[in-house]
């Protein structure tokens, strides 16, 4: 076996940087015609798993959310309370949120023909629904203000407490179906590997490191989203209930009847914005593909560059993936191809260690000539 790299031409081995005494090391992959380098690594494949059962939950969940809709305002013009059918609305935009959130499913999971900008629909769904849900909260705490305020009493509470009864049943089956599914955990490879393949294939100087972790994916952050909807529903069912019944069986708590039901709702209000507002920012960093937060940047670079071998460190950077893993890239320079090699193990056990799920690697030389005769490996 014989690999071999070549200055700028057709295969494009090496490429000497105008302008200074640098070379980068671009291997061809076996696509190109060219044998796999072989570099220890270790590599894990993280397979997709199927969103078949989210469409089916979305779709019933959806169809529920619309009955009580109907329910809601139909209930609501017969007994002439202007509380359902206001509530009623809210139930719509809840089918509206929920539709955006199958639509974006469906979308991601249609075969890619105009590039990878249908992986992040889902993250778009998301943002979608956590600023719709933050939205909402405002609204909801405008209201509760007033209510305060200017208190009433709530009109027809025992009907009031029969579709809040309904809105609860359905609210919980809904928690049901989204709530294991809106937790960071993937489905990964069946069965642990219990070695390491000490191969690489690199493309055009990276060397790829996929490492098996539970990240939070895209789908798991629409699902996420979707459920925070359902909470809110089923948070506010239960006020609803709670408020109906004293109104009905304790009439004679004024206090109650008259402040119970904003004083709750500022609760929700609070506990809401405190689980979605995590969410939004995380989908705006992924979608922005601003630097990761969650990883001490500074620090693995001082470690890397504290490496014997280590010349210098450059452009490195870090990012979290569609799929929820985070991901780097490093510039880092040797003087010949062996301390490269050398170092390379290290330099990914560091930035692993530092939570960094996948690692390119892009090393520089200063010789282009002992570039030529290090990777001329039999």
């Amino acid at each position: 076996m014989r690999q071999s790299a070549h200055y700028f031409s057709d295969r494009m081995g090496l490429i000497t940087n105008p302008g200074n005494d640098h070379t980068i090391l671009m291997v061809r992959t076996d696509a190109e015609g060219l044998k796999t380098m072989p570099i220890p690594s270790t590599h894990h494949k993280i397979r997709n798993r199927s969103k078949f059962p989210e469409k089916v939950k979305l779709s019933v969940m959806i169809l529920m959310t619309f009955f009580f809709f109907v329910v809601e305002l139909v209930y609501g013009h017969i007994s002439g309370s202007m509380a359902l059918i206001a509530d009623s609305f809210h139930m719509l935009s809840d089918v509206l949120a929920l539709i955006v959130a199958l639509s974006c499913i469906i979308i991601s999971t249609r075969q890619n023909e105009t590039g990878p900008s249908n992986s992040r629909v889902e993250l778009l769904g998301a943002l979608v629904n956590g600023v719709f849900l933050l939205a909402l909260c405002f609204m909801i705490f405008l209201e509760s203000i007033e209510r305060l305020i200017v208190p009433h009493a709530l009109h027809e509470p025992r009907n009031v407490l029969i579709v809040g009864f309904i809105g609860f049943v359905i609210n919980l089956i809904g928690m049901c179906m989204f709530h294991g599914h809106s937790h960071g955990h993937s489905h990964g490879a069946g069965g642990a590997h219990g070695h390491s393949h000490h191969e690489v294939k690199a493309c055009n100087g990276h060397d790829h490191e996929d490492v098996e972790k539970k990240p939070e994916s895209a789908t798991q952050m629409n699902i996420k989203g979707v459920y925070l909807h359902i909470m809110t529903d089923f948070i506010g069912s239960i006020i609803v209930i709670l408020t109906a019944a004293v109104s009905l069986y304790l009439p004679q708590y004024r206090f109650l009847r008259y402040y119970m039901d904003p004083f709750l709702s500022l609760i929700l209000v609070f506990l809401i914005i405190n689980s979605t507002f995590p969410l939004v920012k995380q989908t705006i960093c992924i979608l922005l593909q601003a630097d990761a937060q969650d990883v001490d940047k500074s620090a693995a670079e001082k470690k890397i560059t504290s490496i014997p071998e280590v010349n210098s460190v450059s452009n490195f950077q870090i990012w979290k993936h569609n799929d929820g893993r985070t991901m780097a890239t490093i510039h880092v320079q040797f003087d010949t191809f062996e301390s490269y090699v050398e170092s390379l193990g290290n330099i990914k056990q560091i930035l692993n260690d530092h939570g960094i799920d996948n690692v390119t690697v892009q090393p520089t030389f200063h010789s282009a000539n002992d570039v030529q005769k290090t990777i001329n490996v039999q």
